[in-house]
């Protein structure tokens, strides 16, 4: 009798406990990149939302890299903070939702600028998330839409990637949202790069670049088993729809995969002339792609077994696809980019052969290195060169001079720091500067 008036008492006891709180919140993608000209204004933003059952408030961070002259400003729901204001905590209800957004002013500097904001729950700071919102100034060169990045430190990623190009772009990280057409034909130009989400154009993003293609735009493509998600018979995405889309909207045939690990330029084409480089490790299976239309196209690039890796057509279209991903042949990336902008850009010399009339890297070699490399260049006239190496985040590690003569160059370059102390492994930045011309590249110190 004793046990079950214990049991019953315990019974009682627990149905009498409070359930316990949940504490949980989304913060969602609403309007999150733009454009615009100079001084003009955009306000982009997420959407924050207490999905738990109890009140809680959010500290709200903002991290900013902006262009010189631009401001980026906090407005949680009506209430807006002036620029250097970074921290601010926010209360909701169960339930109740309320607008992060940040006010960009952009200036006359063109560029991009990245803004992240993290959300943090104060009743449980586990508890985070983060938004990356972008603005990119219509006064640049071109634009990079870029699908390979993700939330927060991945902007780098794709800032660096336009650190290499010689002229300046713009960055739409396509992950946050798609663009508009109007968004791309605002530029002069567009390098399309997928990344590692399947497929990498997605029906919205095929309809996007046909249309774009349609109206004469100049367009750069390429990206790691793009044509294979969409013609190989072994892809779930493949169907006869994105097949016909490639071949008619592309001009392209898919033909398999490459078994090589390596590429190399086709002798006198303006993209690949002298380049050549082995893919990153790990890096395998790219796409095989031929013309499938009628009318002039150029094999710019083979991989190591003959095959064809890049496309370029300067008639009917002015368009260029790389069967890889760009990233995967670090030594060669910036030469590749450069020349593809301007073979599409019109500014080659006559019969499309590169003329010798500006600084124009080649990459550097070993890449990656330990801990010497050298970085290879063409100048088109003799003078003193200014190399500066960098980090990810921009900032100078280290800068010194050589003297170059018209023509190639091999500039040595020791793996450490203004102080002589040793770099340690990492992926670095570099610039060459030779009169008012400017040349970037990238390279990997792998100890």
């Amino acid at each position: 009798m004793l046990r079950k008036l214990t049991l019953a008492l315990v019974c009682i006891c627990t149905a009498a406990l409070p359930a316990r709180a949940v504490l949980d919140f989304t913060f969602e993608a609403v309007d999150l990149v733009g454009t615009g000209g100079d001084w003009s204004f955009m306000e982009l933003k997420g959407n924050l939302t207490n999905t738990g059952d109890e009140r809680d408030t959010y500290d709200i961070h903002k991290e900013e890299w902006l262009p010189a002259g631009w401001m980026a400003s906090i407005c949680v729901g009506e209430n807006c903070y002036a620029p250097d204001v970074f921290d601010v905590s926010h209360m909701l209800n169960p339930g109740e939702s309320t607008y992060v957004k940040i006010n960009f002013t952009i200036a006359t500097t063109v560029g991009t600028g990245v803004v992240n904001m993290s959300v943090r729950s104060q009743g449980d700071p586990m508890l985070s998330a983060s938004l990356d919102y972008a603005g990119a100034h219509t006064g640049c060169d071109l634009l990079i839409v870029d699908d390979r990045s993700s939330h927060g430190d991945g902007m780098f990623f794709a800032q660096s990637m336009a650190s290499l190009l010689t002229p300046v772009a713009g960055v739409w990280p396509r992950h946050a949202e798609a663009p508009l057409l109007a968004d791309l034909q605002a530029f002069p130009m567009v390098l399309w790069l997928t990344g590692t989400k399947a497929p990498g154009l997605d029906q919205t993003d095929r309809g996007l670049v046909g249309d774009y293609l349609a109206g004469d735009g100049p367009l750069l493509l390429a990206g790691q088993d793009l044509a294979f998600e969409l013609c190989d018979t072994n892809s779930v995405y493949q169907s006869e729809a994105t097949v016909d889309w490639f071949e008619s909207t592309l001009g392209l045939a898919y033909r398999g995969e490459s078994a090589s690990t390596d590429v190399a330029g086709v002798p006198g084409d303006f993209i690949g002339c002298g380049l050549a480089s082995s893919f990153l490790p790990g890096y395998v299976d790219p796409d095989v792609v031929v013309p499938a239309l009628a009318g002039p196209a150029a094999v710019s690039l083979r991989y190591g077994d003959g095959q064809a890796a890049a496309i370029t057509r300067t008639q009917g279209m002015r368009f260029a696809y790389f069967g890889f991903a760009p990233e995967a042949a670090p030594a060669i990336e910036g030469a590749l980019l450069n020349r593809a902008v301007e073979l599409l850009g019109g500014t080659t010399g006559a019969g499309g052969v590169p003329a010798l009339a500006r600084l124009t890297l080649r990459g550097n070699a070993p890449n990656p290195f330990n801990p010497e490399t050298a970085i290879h260049f063409a100048a088109p006239a003799a003078g003193t060169a200014r190399i500066e190496v960098l980090d990810l985040r921009g900032r100078l590690l280290r800068r010194f001079e050589a003297p170059v003569m018209a023509g190639e160059n091999a500039v040595p370059f020791l793996a450490v720091d203004e102080a002589g102390r040793d770099l340690p492994s990492g992926v670095y930045l570099y610039r060459v500067r030779l009169g008012e011309e400017v040349a970037a590249g990238k390279m990997t110190l792998l100890k």
